[in-house]
């Protein structure tokens, strides 16, 4: 049996050192030491400028959808966790399903095409097993029919295509820090518990501030829960789209 749910531990002396940092700095929420160190070498390692962390991996989704869904039909994957899909009707969106590519298990470019109506206002695509989705493929459909495009990404921490980060390329992608992942987080508040971490990438931030009503209540509520400061999800603008 392969423990999937098994999270990598640092030695627990390590451990101790930033629970002590913590607990003697008194700053258990709202953007701890922790959370501001994250951000920082998370947007080193992966090439990215703008990242920001929030407590759990539907947060992000959710304020993608907000800023860009505006209650339209989203063209999604089946094949993904169940929070893709519940973000879309959490916010008032409706959920248009395609089939996925036989060989990567990704959303089908050409099944998006004839899924997309008057309604259509994003592509909402996941990358499976580490393997991108036909990204040139659904930019080019994005152009084309002036759509928005958000990348759950949540199985490619740490890809590269074609020499950029995964979370280069379209208006937003998020990465999960499930335990689940490859890279994970964890915390202790009176037991371990795990938070998810998304990697937002936006062509330009600017617009949350135009649209921000609900979103802005979504994005304080991410930022309430941080026992261990490092709850988390990134945003990164892209601002070459």
């Amino acid at each position: 049996m392969i423990p999937v749910t098994k999270t990598y531990l640092p030695a627990i002396e390590r451990y101790h050192e930033k629970v002590n940092e913590i607990w003697h700095s008194g700053i258990l929420t709202n953007r701890g030491s922790l959370v501001v160190e994250l951000e920082a070498s998370l947007k080193k390692d992966l090439n990215q400028d703008h990242l920001l962390c929030t407590s759990n991996g539907t947060i992000p989704l959710q304020i993608a959808l907000k800023l860009y869904g505006k209650e339209g039909e989203i063209i999604t994957t089946p094949f993904s966790y169940v929070a893709t899909t519940a973000a879309i009707q959490w916010e008032g969106c409706k959920p248009v399903f395609v089939d996925i590519e036989r060989d990567y298990w990704t959303i089908d470019p050409q099944k998006i095409i004839k899924a997309i109506t008057p309604k259509t206002t994003c592509i909402l695509a996941t990358h499976v097993f580490g393997n991108p989705c036909d990204i040139e493929s659904i930019e080019k459909i994005a152009k084309d029919y002036n759509l928005k495009v958000i990348y759950d990404a949540a199985h490619c921490f740490g890809v590269n295509y074609n020499g950029k980060s995964i979370f280069s390329f379209g208006d937003i992608s998020t990465c999960s820090f499930h335990a689940t992942k490859i890279f994970h987080t964890a915390l202790l508040c009176s037991s371990v518990c795990t938070f998810l971490v998304q990697c937002f990438n936006r062509a330009n931030l600017d617009t949350i501030d135009d649209r921000m009503g609900h979103a802005q209540c979504v994005y304080r509520r991410a930022h309430v829960m941080h026992p261990y400061n490092m709850g988390a999800s990134l945003i990164s603008h892209n601002r070459d789209r």
